[in-house]
């Protein structure tokens, strides 16, 4: 059988940061296993990071690149994305889809749509009506079900899970991020045919995580903890801002004990933690390439995860965790009590994952981390191979493999 496949993807390099990963993994390992990857994206200036070394990465994928005119955020154009009833980004789809159908040769047996924007998936629904090809819809984060969505009148509601539920109806292959997502899917919208919705978490690569003999300067006599990745603002960031000066109150001898070392786009910083007077806690590093995180990671004795309270992030894993994953280091994490993250960070008993609802309660929590983090990073090496391989890029692209390959 064949194995031609075209992957359209707006998340892909020059782009940095963790979206990009899952395409550009994808790609990659697909290409190792014999298969003939075209990847589709944009060309354009709306790129709010640039990864050279993540472009490098993908130097042997045949990449189509189609121009997007630079989005200017006047009122004009914040008011006209606020009543779109697909995204911002549809102007581009449409030129994808009017690129593919002017073609003469459409000859890709497989079509993986990669959203967010979901809007992407639009152009595998149009093609379909013309090409005879395999559709693949994977969903980096959820559509209407997303803790992000807030559709601006009941009619776009109505409208977009129409769309939605048409994405699912239409698809060969349906792909989350994660089970909790699956199953989130599967109480809403109507699947025929449950079968053709899978999983295929994120992960770590061992390569992204390899060693430079970079030493970070960071404070050795006391306990390193790190968080990788951009900062939200207070409004997120505050919840963990908080706990650590509850777990302060606590026990002050945390404040001498401890070093919290951030690591990212530190542009929406907010003022939280100088007005909680936490400044000498922390050390603020400008965002790495995705390659020279291993360092940072190897000289931390435990990492950082924080998500906001909003249920919609039950099925929500950061990319950062699954880099903290394969570096098997202890993680802190507060989010949702009922989620993703519980049920890998306590279940696989490699940190503690607490209620970010409860300040109280997750300070106590933090504390119990510092004092017990040796406990956690051993249970890394009495975990077995297989579980600890589940979340292996490379592995996950052999998923998709076997998954493409039985599409009845």
């Amino acid at each position: 059988m064949s194995k031609k496949i075209l992957i359209i993807s707006r998340a892909y390099p020059p782009a940095g940061g963790g979206g990009v990963q899952r395409i550009v993994k994808f790609s990659i390992y697909l290409q190792e296993m014999g298969w003939d990857v075209t990847v589709c994206s944009i060309k354009g200036e709306n790129y709010s990071w640039i990864d050279e070394a993540r472009l490098k990465e993908i130097s042997d994928i045949k990449t189509i690149r189609l121009k997007e005119k630079p989005y200017k955020g006047t009122l004009l154009n914040k008011v006209i994305n606020k009543f779109r009833f697909y995204d911002y980004y549809y102007k581009w789809a449409k030129d994808v889809i009017k690129h593919f159908k002017n073609k003469k040769e459409f000859d890709y047996d497989y079509v993986l749509t990669s959203g967010p924007p979901h809007s992407v998936h639009k152009i595998g629904l149009e093609l379909k009506k013309k090409f005879n090809f395999f559709l693949v819809t994977d969903f980096r984060d959820p559509f209407t079900l997303g803790a992000f969505y807030h559709p601006i009148t009941p009619l776009h509601k109505f409208y977009q899970k129409k769309f939605e539920q048409i994405i699912y109806d239409k698809s060969d292959l349906i792909i989350t991020n994660t089970n909790v997502n699956k199953k989130e899917v599967l109480r809403y919208f109507s699947i025929k045919d449950d079968g053709k919705l899978k999983t295929i978490y994120n992960g770590y690569d061992s390569k992204d995580l390899q060693l430079h003999g970079v030493k970070p300067n960071f404070d050795k006599e006391k306990i390193n903890l790190l968080y990788l990745g951009g900062l939200r603002g207070d409004r997120v960031d505050g919840y963990f801002y908080k706990t650590i000066k509850k777990a302060i109150e606590i026990n002050p001898l945390l404040f001498q004990k401890v070093k919290v070392n951030l690591v990212g786009d530190l542009s929406r910083k907010g003022n939280m933690i100088e007005e909680l007077n936490l400044v000498q806690l922390f050390n603020f590093y400008d965002a790495l390439p995705y390659n020279r995180v291993g360092d940072y990671l190897l000289e931390s004795d435990g990492c950082i995860t924080w998500q906001s309270p909003d249920k919609g992030y039950n099925g929500t894993i950061a990319g950062k965790v699954f880099d903290y994953f394969g570096m098997e280091k202890p993680i802190f994490s507060l989010g949702q009590p009922e989620g993703e993250l519980n049920d890998l960070i306590n279940n696989f008993e490699i940190g503690i994952h607490s209620d970010v609802n409860n300040i109280e309660t997750a300070a106590m929590d933090f504390i119990r981390f510092v004092n017990n983090i040796d406990k956690y990073s051993l249970s890394y090496r009495k975990m077995e191979k297989s579980k600890f391989n589940f979340f292996n890029r490379k592995q996950q692209a052999l998923q998709l493999n076997n998954y493409l390959l039985n599409i009845n």
